[in-house]
């Protein structure tokens, strides 16, 4: 995620590309998966915590080195990330390690979530760690996204999206709700 890459050389591409940028993304994660995690994921492997980082590690390493960039982040939450960039990233690795963590999300939740974070409908909460910002979009589900800008703030990129019942909202809520902005 170094700073300074040229907004020119990427193009907006849409909701429907990265629908299919997810799938595609999501296939060569799952191919990678035996290899890296032969006797499954999570607890259920057996392994120690160390020992799942360093495979988790491995695979996200071994997945392409591909990113998708959306336009039309909305003033708002531009200024609550305190950048005049107008797009937000998702790389391949990052979304390895989404994968990895929230499985349980559905392209289309993705592409409903990354909707109602460019049609500006979310709450936004600042995270007391530099450059971070947390979004609470509500598409049927409450979804918060992590969202951070590089050092330099030219750029954005998604770090994580999660689905919230109302007893992980509430939670989040009582840690961040202070920092609303």
């Amino acid at each position: 995620m170094g700073g300074g890459r040229s907004e020119a050389r990427w193009e907006d591409v849409g909701l429907e590309h990265f629908g299919r940028w997810l799938l595609e993304m999501k296939a060569k994660y799952e191919g990678l998966l035996p290899k890296r995690f032969p006797c499954g994921t999570g607890k259920a492997s057996g392994w120690p915590d160390d020992k799942l980082k360093a495979a988790l590690k491995a695979l996200r390493d071994d997945m392409p080195k591909s990113r998708v960039v959306i336009k039309g982040l909305p003033q708002r939450i531009k200024d609550a990330l305190r950048t005049n960039t107008d797009s937000i990233f998702f790389s391949a690795d990052n979304l390895a390690k989404q994968l990895y963590y929230h499985s349980e999300i559905t392209p289309s939740e993705y592409i409903g979530a990354i909707a109602e974070i460019k049609g500006g409908a979310t709450e936004i909460y600042g995270i007391p760690k530099e450059y971070r910002i947390m979004l609470i979009a509500n598409t049927g589900h409450h979804y918060a996204a992590m969202l951070k800008t590089t050092e330099d703030r030219s750029e954005a990129y998604i770090l994580s999206l999660f689905r919230l019942d109302r007893g992980s909202l509430g939670k989040l809520l009582q840690k961040y709700g202070r920092f609303k902005i």
